[in-house]
């Protein structure tokens, strides 16, 4: 349930300026190395579904996340600024698009967050661009050895299995390798994450 994704254009640029009562409804939930994060930040996350799985956390998972994708987007513009091209910050736009409710417009769903459109440009930019490089840093590196293949499916042959049946290994070779660089992709990630977490200046405020 990974922020990715320069200063900070990693923020949802929300304008909660919507008045109750006469009172503006947004407040700061986190600082990040200086930078804030709002409650309209959260909302606009949730509502939009621009963080993956947004609508099975809980506020405090979701705020989680966007401090995570502060960090590893704010680390990846240390080595890169270059845009990606526009064709597939095109296509991750299609992709978001279709995830709204049908009627929806993109342009009611960000007034009803407060989002600018060149704010939502500039996160699917920065989901293309975290992308990228967790690809080119983690992915080639998370490649098992045939040995560690074959003592991963040696290790969970129950999964391979058809109708009770343990297929050979060479015949289910591909998808092995394919769980095992996953998981140590995903755990290699997860350290990254962690070490950036623990190097930040993180303050949440109830």
């Amino acid at each position: 349930m990974f922020t990715l994704m320069l200063v900070v254009h990693l923020s949802l640029s929300v304008q909660a300026t919507a008045p109750v009562q006469g009172n503006v409804i947004d407040r700061i939930v986190a600082t990040v190395n200086g930078e804030v994060v709002t409650q309209s930040d959260v909302r606009a996350a949730r509502q939009l579904k621009l963080i993956a799985g947004a609508d099975a956390m809980s506020d405090d998972q979701l705020l989680d996340a966007l401090i995570e994708r502060r960090l590893t987007i704010n680390e990846v513009a240390r080595y890169t600024s270059a845009a990606p091209p526009a064709a597939d910050v095109d296509a991750r736009r299609k992709a978001w698009e279709a995830t709204l409710l049908r009627g929806t417009s993109t342009a009611s769903a960000l007034a009803m967050v407060g989002m600018r459109e060149a704010a939502l440009t500039e996160w699917f930019r920065d989901d293309l661009r975290l992308a990228a490089y967790l690809d080119q840093r983690f992915t080639a590196a998370a490649q098992p050895t045939r040995q560690q293949a074959t003592a991963y499916f040696q290790e969970h042959t129950a999964d391979f299995a058809v109708n009770g049946v343990t297929p050979e290994f060479a015949s289910v070779e591909p998808e092995v390798r394919r769980r095992v660089a996953a998981e140590r992709r995903a755990a290699r990630i997860k350290e990254w994450v962690a070490g950036l977490k623990q190097r930040a200046e993180i303050r949440r405020r109830g």
